[in-house]
């Protein structure tokens, strides 16, 4: 099927009585600013391999920082809810992805 080459670990930060809302530093989405993130039974990103590039990381109480949000060429991988929050910074990096993969060749699974 294709994908990307990490380990993802369910519902990581709790229940949906954990949920929480923070802000995210995301050079490459809004290189001037953090940007906000809304986690609701979320997953977390325990391992990235091959080419996937990490995005965007939350502290973890007792250890290292967790990633949240890569990328693998055309592939974007979030944790959290972007769509729960007024900033459309991470839709505006999908779209550009898209519309740059649409002038190249689509990476094949």
């Amino acid at each position: 099927v294709g994908g990307m080459d990490l380990t993802v670990q369910r519902n990581f930060f709790g229940s949906q009585v954990d949920s929480f809302e923070t802000t995210l530093e995301a050079a490459d989405v809004a290189p001037a600013r953090r940007v906000p993130a809304v986690f609701i039974r979320a997953p977390a990103i325990l391992r990235t391999g091959g080419a996937v590039k990490v995005l965007a990381r939350v502290p973890v109480e007792g250890r290292e920082d967790a990633p949240v949000a890569v990328q693998d060429g055309n592939l974007l991988g979030i944790a959290f809810h972007p769509e729960l929050t007024a900033d459309d910074c991470w839709h505006a990096y999908f779209v550009s992805l898209v519309r740059k993969a649409s002038t190249t060749k689509v990476r094949e699974a």
